[in-house]
């Protein structure tokens, strides 16, 4: 447990991921166990040169319904048949092949998520058992090495701010959706863009995560997402920040690592000070303090969940 302005927190779970899974599971919400079950057509579509999530869902999302087995009697056949056709068209499989994959895919939901441990509730809410174990450890920050040297604001970094400041007034003047959704997009590249240029300038090297990434989710979260207020860059709370890990980023944004979620609370802290230096805020953000308090409970938590 920690203080936050609500209070005692329990140590970043979800909330609707706060069930005790048994021993070798995970508590996962319904979102992110159909992307897992789904990694072996993801596979199979990544060696057909085919990235789009949505074809994913469209493949995993009836697999997923007809292993449920709630169908009426007289609709199975019919949805096995459209699995069938679906696969062989999509991940280039003849019939046999398609029909082992189907019993593979039956074979996996199972071992995943195996009916008899499920909770009654929450509904949204599923155990899936962890396949791997990872060693999940706070990210070495010391290790970027990074040049403390602030680097004042060019042209272009201007440009950025302004972009952001109207970003800001959008939102704290209550404006329609539609009339700053193609801002707001063109705010999120600008940003990303004039960070990753400070990254680099400051000595991150390709080696390094991708921070900006990393800011484009947060930037997704702050604007994009609803607070019950006017949330901007410049008045993110502690509380907002905590919600952020504990609740957004291990549902909404998937990973091909567990430990990659480390790089969040780094590139947070990498980012506000980014706009510090290009006067966005008049002074460095007390939330970089909040991220090292926030850290060793987020690192907890992906403990719990994937070691």
């Amino acid at each position: 447990m920690f203080n936050s302005p609500l209070g005692a927190i329990p140590a970043f779970t979800p909330p609707e991921l706060s069930g005790s899974a048994p021993d070798g599971f995970r508590s996962i919400s319904i979102s992110q166990a159909l992307m897992e079950y789904a990694k072996p057509i993801m596979e199979r579509l990544e060696s057909e040169e085919i990235s789009d999530l949505n074809e994913v869902l469209q493949l995993a999302t009836p697999l997923w319904n007809y292993s449920l087995g709630i169908a009426p009697e007289e609709k199975k056949e019919e949805q096995r048949t459209v699995l069938i056709d679906s696969f062989q068209e999509v991940l280039k499989m003849d019939q046999q092949q398609a029909e082992d994959f189907l019993s593979e895919m039956l074979k996996r939901k199972e071992y995943l998520f195996p009916p008899e441990i499920q909770p009654a509730f929450p509904p949204t809410t599923l155990f899936i058992r962890k396949e791997v174990s990872h060693r999940i450890v706070p990210f070495n920050f010391d290790e970027l090495q990074l040049s403390e040297q602030p680097i004042p604001p060019d042209t272009e970094d201007q440009k950025m701010i302004q972009t952001v400041r109207q970003m800001d007034r959008y939102l704290l003047e209550s404006a329609d959706y539609d009339e700053w959704e193609d801002h707001y997009f063109q705010m999120e590249e600008e940003c990303a863009s004039r960070f990753r240029t400070w990254l680099f300038a400051k000595g991150l090297t390709e080696e390094h995560p991708d921070f900006a990434y990393c800011v484009e989710r947060f930037l997704n979260f702050v604007y994009l997402y609803g607070h019950g207020g006017a949330v901007i860059l410049a008045n993110v709370s502690p509380l907002e920040i905590e919600e952020f890990f504990r609740y957004h980023l291990l549902r909404k944004v998937m990973v091909e690592q567990p430990h990659e979620y480390t790089w969040w609370i780094p590139a947070l802290k990498l980012f506000y000070t980014f706009l510090y230096e290009k006067d966005y805020l008049s002074e460095e953000s007390p939330l970089i303090e909040h991220l090292d308090e926030v850290e060793p409970h987020f690192i907890e938590q992906l403990r719990e969940n994937f070691s």
